[in-house]
């Protein structure tokens, strides 16, 4: 499988730079990557690369992997594709070369042993309580009318509509995940019915928030834990994958319905179905999977829409700085000041962690705080090596930073408390999973 990746994101990164015509030093990196890229793939483990691999992925998949496929809406002409090849070629250069550096210096100069685990039992009792807890949050929040896709935001007195949808976001999915390992490291036997209240939670939340993303991100944590930890088949893999998706793609289908029915009938809902499969193909987003792909990695498609307004003459260009800090983030300047919408309305033309320091500081600042996010990823990844919930937990931060932005989430409240929740969630899990303070119960890691 490793060959197979390194070698398509070496024949895409080439193949770009001599169809799109790129100039001498991008195919010089190109070859250079692709060099670091074999390198690198041939000698890892890649569930101890987790954090830099998150990074890693989501720069190539956003940008240079687009041209390569063309799996982009039909109105992008050659041109875009060609800023788009030219800036992924460089920031995915700018990544495996640091994670190819320092993984030569790590190896030079530092040495990995075993530790031991003091693991807290967690009771079946406190399980159950976590479940009780987390459906009633659910109907609470559904109740006021809290994190619903698609409506004004609902807004409590003291922050609690932010604990409300943090914790149902982002800290219930993870102390699930803690709880599997929990229950590992503690050499216990883990009921099924744990997991089938976890799905029927997911599947709950999908249709409350009317949110087609809840069924994934909320099962994602448990299913890398699941899918590292025992390392099953491939066909067995494949076996838990199908009827997932199809769950999935019925899930997805029926929300698309709900968003736009007027009433909570079957037949509004039937109707707004159909009405919503006449627009499934459009010239803005191309067809379901085009689409579906571009909003999950939306980089390209913001640059797209951007590209224009950055200097490339000049590495560092901190001119927009002070209207960023005026909208109080990247995602509020596109949005209403770039591109002018009204403030009244619901959507945002959002930011990425690529797209996040382009605007802040120009191409060269971009670059910067890849190679310092990249940098702090491997860190992060040294400290965690042999903890596997803990491996997934750091993953998952620094890809929600990669995907949704590394600087401007400092300027909005309820982003810095989510990361508090997550760094909460990462004290939780070393705490109960690695450094209960018991002597007993001990299992060692190697």
């Amino acid at each position: 499988m490793r060959v197979f990746i390194s070698a398509f994101i070496c024949v895409s990164l080439i193949y770009n730079a001599i169809i799109y015509e790129l100039g001498v030093l991008d195919v010089f990196l190109a070859v250079v990557s692709s060099n670091f890229t074999i390198s690198y793939f041939s000698r890892i483990r890649f569930v101890d690369k987790m954090s830099s691999l998150a990074i890693l992925f989501y720069c190539y998949f956003s940008m240079s992997f687009l041209p390569f496929t063309h799996l982009v809406p039909p109105i992008w002409n050659t041109l875009d594709l060609t800023h788009i090849a030219t800036f992924g070629n460089k920031i995915y250069f700018v990544v495996i070369s640091t994670i190819w550096l320092t993984e030569l210096f790590q190896k030079k100069y530092f040495r990995y042993k075993s530790f031991a685990n003091n693991s807290y039992h967690i009771s079946d009792r406190q399980v159950k309580l976590f479940f009780i807890v987390t459906f009633f949050l659910s109907a609470i929040s559904y109740v006021l009318g809290v994190s619903v896709m698609g409506a004004e935001a609902t807004v409590l007195p003291f922050h609690l509509s932010g604990v409300l949808h943090n914790y149902r976001v982002i800290f219930a999915p993870l102390f699930f995940m803690l709880i599997i390992e929990n229950k590992i490291l503690n050499h216990q036997k883990i009921p099924a019915k744990w997991f089938a209240w976890f799905i029927v939670w997911c599947l709950f939340e999908s249709f409350l928030r009317i949110s087609k993303s809840s069924l994934v991100y909320g099962m994602l944590p448990t299913a890398l834990f699941m899918l590292f930890y025992y390392k099953p088949p491939f066909r067995k893999v494949v076996l838990y994958f199908v009827p997932f998706m199809f769950v999935a793609v019925t899930v997805y289908s029926i929300i698309g319905g709900m968003r736009g029915a007027e009433r909570a009938t079957v037949d509004a809902l039937v109707d707004s179905r159909e009405e919503a499969s006449k627009k499934e193909y459009s010239p803005e987003w191309g067809d379901p999977v085009t689409g579906s792909f571009n909003r999950m990695f939306m980089t390209a498609w913001d640059y797209r829409e951007d590209y224009g307004v950055f200097d490339e003459s000049r590495m560092f260009d901190f001119s927009k700085v002070p209207l960023i800090l005026v909208w109080k983030g990247t995602a509020r300047y596109r949005t209403y000041m770039l591109h002018g919408k009204s403030e009244s309305g619901f959507d945002s033309d959002g930011t990425t962690g690529i797209i996040d320091p382009l605007f802040w500081g120009g191409y060269g600042f971009c670059y910067l705080c890849l190679f310092l996010l990249t940098i702090l990823a491997v860190i992060f990844e040294n400290k965690s090596k042999g903890r596997l919930g803990l491996q997934i937990f750091c993953a998952l931060i620094f890809w929600n930073l990669i995907q949704k932005g590394i600087i401007s989430w400092i300027l909005n409240q309820n982003l810095i408390i989510a990361y508090v929740v997550r760094i909460v969630a990462v004290y939780l899990i070393i705490r109960l999973n690695y450094k209960y303070k018991q002597k007993s119960n001990i299992v060692v890691v190697k």
